[in-house]
């Protein structure tokens, strides 16, 4: 086995295929957060801290590993307060999982070596989205026992949601009752403020038209006040140019109600984030919006894989009702500092989700999120 650095621009025709077949092996998102495409642009802003590797076996290409350098912070958390961060110096694997096409454990085991001794300040590498099951067990066996790394779950069965169109069919069905109350909201909406459109952004010129109101909604939006999300809406042009941005804009009598900021290629439409204004709560207008998206999808009659994301919020089943799950994993260099840091971090871990299950079953969390949206809107 050996490692070959290869230029993205520029990929010999074998890495190409097997890029190529590696994508259709891993989730549907992959492949377009794990394309070559995806990955020039996250590389273009700064190319020294970006390595894309080939990893052969044999004289064959088995595995590409598109990699960024970046500092990355491991939070200790419990129930939403932190309690300190410790910045990593890491690899992050574009697109969060293994680009492969038959990669062995072997040959796995190989790469953490090269890739731990090519990068002597490196201390850990980023795998956030490697799909459960086979591909998981073959990053966690590979480093069993490593003498230069050991893996560390950071989430497992982290469930990601997803729709998938296709051509000649109806959208997924909902619910009657579903889509009654959708409508109903939609009503509502329209009567209080306006006519209803949904205006989609794709280019540099339509998201500057529009950059007034996103980032109103988007820095207004309540992850924004109590997470520190920021719309930073200048590092989307370079994949508005590309033509992989596909947003969307709900109005109301003219007036901005919800942003989805969105990405598509590759038969892929990742919905990234959403922010709308928290006066607007009682309509609904994220449901209104992503049924409205929903409809013009499937009337466009193509095949297409709509990513809904991680996590289990309750919108979700309404329009995605196929749910995957994927392992946050990270390779970390085997020192004894490393070590103990990541032992002391697995136990603060185990006392968050106590204390989330916790606030879960007594409605606090519930509560927080409420008051967090009502304060937000003030």
């Amino acid at each position: 086995m050996n490692l070959e650095p290869v230029n993205p621009a520029a990929l010999p025709s074998d890495v190409a295929t097997a890029w190529r077949a590696g994508l259709r092996r891993g989730s549907p998102e992959a492949a377009l957060t794990a394309s070559p495409e995806w990955y020039r642009l996250m590389a273009s802003g700064e190319p020294s801290r970006a390595e894309c590797l080939a990893v052969r076996a044999g004289g064959a290409c088995v595995a590409v590993l598109p990699l960024l350098d970046q500092s990355w912070s491991l939070d200790f958390r419990v129930a939403g307060l932190t309690l300190g961060h410790r910045a990593l110096h890491i690899l992050r694997v574009c697109g969060g999982d293994l680009v492969e096409d038959g990669l062995t454990e072997p040959s796995l085991r190989a790469v953490w070596t090269d890739v731990f001794r090519r990068h002597g300040d490196v201390e850990a590498v980023w795998l956030d989205h490697v799909a459960e099951g086979e591909r998981s067990r073959l990053v966690l066996e590979s480093t069993r026992g490593h003498p230069d790394c050991f893996a560390r779950v950071l989430q497992a069965r982290q469930p990601h949601s997803y729709a998938r169109l296709r051509a000649g069919e109806a959208g997924p069905a909902r619910s009657r009752s579903t889509r009654r109350r959708v409508e109903r909201y939609e009503r509502a909406l329209a009567a209080r403020h306006g006519e209803v459109r949904l205006v989609e952004l794709r280019t540099e010129a339509e998201l500057n038209e529009q950059r007034t109101p996103i980032e109103t909604l988007m820095n207004r939006a309540w992850q924004s006040v109590w997470l520190g999300y920021r719309m930073d809406l200048d590092a989307q042009m370079p994949l508005a140019r590309a033509g992989l941005v596909r947003s969307f804009l709900l109005t109301a009598g003219g007036t901005a109600v919800v942003f989805l900021l969105g990405y598509q290629g590759h038969g892929v439409l990742c919905l990234h984030q959403i922010g709308y204004a928290q006066e607007m709560a009682g309509f609904s207008p994220g449901t209104v919006l992503l049924s409205r998206v929903m409809e013009r999808l499937a009337a466009e009659g193509q095949d297409l894989t709509v990513d809904f994301g991680s996590g289990e919020a309750g919108y979700k089943k309404h329009f995605a009702p196929d749910v995957g799950s994927s392992t946050r994993i990270l390779v970390v260099r085997r020192t004894t500092a490393l070590h103990s840091l990541l032992a002391g971090y697995g136990l603060v871990t185990s006392v968050d989700r106590a204390a989330r299950w916790t606030l879960d079953h007594a409605g606090v969390k519930a509560w927080l999120v409420r008051r967090a949206k009502r304060r937000s809107g003030q």
